[in-house]
């Protein structure tokens, strides 16, 4: 090697040094700052999964990991490469580091902690920076990450850091990982997705400690650093968040978030927004709360999950509200009555047939009040008949699954049959039977559902085939019936 070359490696060996110590040397809330402005600059431009902006976002968690002498997962590189159906050309990565615990019983078990790094990107020509969702989180997990490396001699479980990709897309970076890792080794999955708004929210919110055996306690018997909500299990159908592949597996998984605060999903989620007091104090608590669950060789999985995460049972059993429009037709006339209303409640059994298909029956007691005009002064107001009935709906249908088991749309079909019980018009009772109305009803009925969880809303219309009155003077006449119902499955 030449003088020049020598004097060069030099020099490079001392400026590598120099910003090693400088970024040692910082305070944890400036850490946490850089990481968070660089991953909101217009440089990587919203941080899409897929594209080189992404891609320069899971290189500088890569370089964080290295500099901090953080073990690759996987071999000797800190990536994990998984593709997602419908963007061939497109690369996605993880970003996946681990610390190897120290009690030769739990080493083999792990405690993983993630946090998504990429959202939305530009749109309309508009960058979504992100700031709270999620670079709040990946900052977060950086330091995380330092501060048990610092403190490794404490941890008894092998600990997993994760940056995951393409959450915004469908959560497939943590579905991929929880896929390949033995689920039957990992003691605890935890999620940080969008932590930055703690003085606002006031709290930090733990979801899923129902999953852990005395899971409440042991949080609360923590260090009091910082003020908490916590809850047994997830239980918004709405969102989701990187925990749902893991807890599918039967892993017990904790949601760490401040909540939907922030200008999530907007161009205004911006770095300038967040509350760094706050991400400081909670990366303190959740290496306090990580180190905890890594060392207790008593921590145990409940055995319980949130419904949401759980399989679809094959029988379900549900109470349901009704409510709609009620109308009389008269298939050979130019007149048809006008729209009264419909009201019910009952219970909604549901047998789920493989994959596909469901079969559902139930009873409602029902209140509806069809009109109809009179006869011999049509442009009167219409007369309201109040009938009080019991309705068996029997369908089945095929459903269409979405994100998980428990998300689907349904369609089906069947028939119904309605027992009516009294009839009035005004004070004055209608008889039921000969000379009045009739007793029963059937007819086909179609539904239209969408089941999320435990609840499931449907719209309804029947048809009924038969007449509604047994006295010829009112002629052929038909009930049509159109419902929104909500169903809660215990």
């Amino acid at each position: 090697m030449n003088r020049f070359a020598k004097g060069l490696l030099a020099a490079l060996l001392l400026l590598l040094s120099s910003s090693t110590f400088a970024q040692q040397g910082k305070r944890l809330e400036e850490r946490l700052r850089d990481h968070l402005y660089l991953l909101t600059s217009e440089e990587l431009r919203g941080r899409e999964a897929g594209t080189e902006d992404a891609a320069k976002a899971s290189d500088y968690i890569a370089e964080q990991f290295a500099a901090m002498g953080l073990e690759p997962y996987i071999g000797d590189s800190y990536f994990q490469y998984f593709t997602v159906a419908g963007a061939p050309n497109k690369t996605f990565r993880n970003v996946i580091g681990i610390i190897e615990g120290n009690n030769p019983a739990l080493s083999n078990r792990y405690i993983v902690v993630g946090a998504h790094y990429d959202h939305l990107g530009v749109q309309l020509g508009q960058i979504y920076p992100g700031a709270d969702d999620n670079a709040s989180g990946t900052s977060a997990l950086i330091e995380l990450a330092r501060n048990l490396l610092a403190n490794r001699d404490k941890l008894g479980r092998s600990v997993i850091i994760v940056a995951f990709d393409a959450e915004e897309m469908g959560l497939h970076g943590s579905n991929y990982l929880a896929e390949v890792m033995p689920a039957d080794r990992i003691d605890l999955m935890i999620s940080m997705d969008m932590i930055g708004w703690l003085e606002e929210a006031e709290r930090l919110t733990i979801e899923g400690v129902g999953t852990i055996d005395n899971g409440a306690e042991w949080i609360i018997g923590l260090p009091p650093s910082i003020n908490l909500k916590l809850k047994q299990y997830e239980r918004s159908v709405m969102t989701a968040t990187d925990t749902r592949g893991f807890a599918q597996a039967g892993v017990p998984t904790f949601a760490v978030t401040t909540g939907t605060v922030s200008p999530y999903h907007k161009p205004g989620d911006t770095a300038d927004k967040i509350d760094f007091d706050g991400l400081k104090e909670i990366t303190l608590f959740m290496t306090t709360l990580v180190e905890s669950a890594s060392a207790n060789p008593d921590f145990a999985h409940s055995g319980k999950l949130a419904a949401i995460h759980s399989a679809l049972p094959i029988a379900q059993l549900g109470i349901t509200g009704s409510f709609g429009r009620s109308s009389v037709r008269w298939p050979d006339s130019a007149l048809r009555g006008k729209d009264g209303q419909l009201l019910g409640a009952g219970l909604t059994f549901q047998l789920n047939l493989g994959r596909w298909f469901t079969l559902r029956t139930g009873a409602r007691y029902e209140w509806s009040s069809p009109k109809w005009p009179d006869d011999d002064k049509p442009y009167a107001a219409a007369t309201r008949l109040n009938i009080e009935q019991i309705t068996t709906p029997l369908t089945i249908g095929a459903r269409l699954p979405l994100t998980d088991s428990r998300t689907y749309l349904y369609l089906g079909a069947g028939w119904y049959y309605t027992q009516r019980l009294k009839a009035s018009v005004g004070k004055q009772q209608v008889p039921l039977g000969d000379n009045g109305i009739r007793t029963d009803e059937g007819g086909p009925i179609v539904e239209w559902g969408l089941n999320m969880g435990k609840v499931q809303f449907s719209l309804v219309n029947r048809y009924g085939i038969e007449d509604l009155f047994t006295t010829p003077t009112q002629g052929k006449t038909r009930t049509r019936n159109t419902l929104c119902e909500v169903t809660y499955f215990f």
